[in-house]
């Protein structure tokens, strides 16, 4: 019984001691990190200064790309935001920040901007002006411009724009959101062809759900990823091997990384579409479906259509889908 009860208190203190060696841990840590606090602070100070230095002397920083948005609800604003970022990235390829200058809008949210700007992998200053008089301010002090309003902006960006086969490969995914977007796919079929679908929101349900039950007949080796926000659907009626990440709770930045992962897309020409289509990928658009972004593309991945008649919306798909099974699409290979 004494020799029990010496165990018992041997282990007693050793867990005690163990404990308390895990507490010296974490105290040192916490030192540790205050301590280096005011030396992260003096290093924010300095380079703050020389950019600020930087800017008051050229204009802008080296190596930095500006752009100014202004935000607004009006359809095909997003996407064009992404094509000038894509022109603007293949033009300077070298360059290491983004500068992002948005003009808020009530009505409107900025994280689709702030996502679509993340995944060029370049550092992100982002500045966010309620007012627009401060906003021209700020463009003025940085680019010398006399006068530089959101009018303006919105103005001078009207001109079509273009995306070529130059840009494929523009795009770098944060790499946390692209694992996670890798993780959501491997964890659906690891060996499965995954194509991307995205349609207006005012589609007939009916009609939706036809399209979508003909492709899944069609294709038993695919999988369908509905990308943009199907929160009027009822996971009930929907076919299988159809999957709905905004259910997952991804936001935007994930579910754009989903499109750049995916194997093919077949859709409207939202941010989703073009993002499938400068990564490289098959790509089956609608073209001007309510948009009115000036966006167009000559890439050889991607076919573009016209507006569909009524009721034309299954056998788009399966037309689509047809054409995608008669290429051999590459190996799926997760790391």
């Amino acid at each position: 019984m004494g020799k029990q009860t010496f165990s018992d208190r041997v282990k007693r203190i050793a867990k005690a001691t163990a404990v308390r060696i895990s507490n010296l841990k974490l105290i040192d840590q916490y030192v540790l990190s205050y301590t280096r606090l005011p030396f992260h602070f003096f290093e924010t100070s300095v380079r703050g200064y020389c950019s600020a230095l930087l800017v008051h002397q050229r204009g802008a920083p080296p190596d930095t790309l500006m752009i100014a948005e202004v935000v607004s609800r009006e359809v095909g604003e997003p996407e064009r935001f992404l094509a000038q970022l894509v022109v603007a990235i293949a033009k300077n390829p070298n360059c290491k920040e983004i500068d992002l200058l948005l003009v808020q809008h009530d009505d409107c949210p900025v994280t689709v901007y702030s996502a679509i700007a993340r995944m060029f992998g370049r550092r992100l200053n982002f500045q966010l002006f309620w007012s627009a008089q401060a906003f021209s301010d700020v463009a003025k002090t940085l680019t010398g411009s006399p006068v530089w309003t959101p009018k303006d902006i919105y103005q001078s960006d009207r001109d079509a724009l273009v995306l070529t086969s130059t840009m494929v490969g523009t795009l770098l995914p944060p790499p946390l959101s692209k694992n996670i977007a890798r993780e959501y796919l491997k964890t659906i079929n690891p060996s499965a062809y995954f194509c991307a679908i995205s349609l207006r929101s005012d589609v007939p349900t009916s009609e939706l759900l036809a399209a979508l039950t003909r492709a899944v007949e069609r294709c038993s080796d695919w999988h369908f990823v509905m990308l943009n926000d199907a929160s009027y659907f009822d996971s009930k009626e929907l076919p299988p091997k159809v999957h709905l990440p905004s259910r997952a709770g991804f936001d935007v930045l994930t579910r754009l990384c989903i499109a750049a992962e995916v194997d093919a897309f077949v859709g409207v020409d939202d941010i989703y579409g073009l993002i499938t289509s400068i990564s490289g990928k098959p790509a089956h658009l609608l073209t001007g479906v309510g948009s009115s972004s000036g966006v167009s593309l000559a890439l050889s991945n991607a076919h573009c259509s016209a507006v569909l008649p009524h009721n034309d919306l299954p056998q788009y798909v399966d037309r689509a889908l047809s054409k995608l099974r008669q290429k051999s699409p590459v190996d799926r290979i997760f790391a």
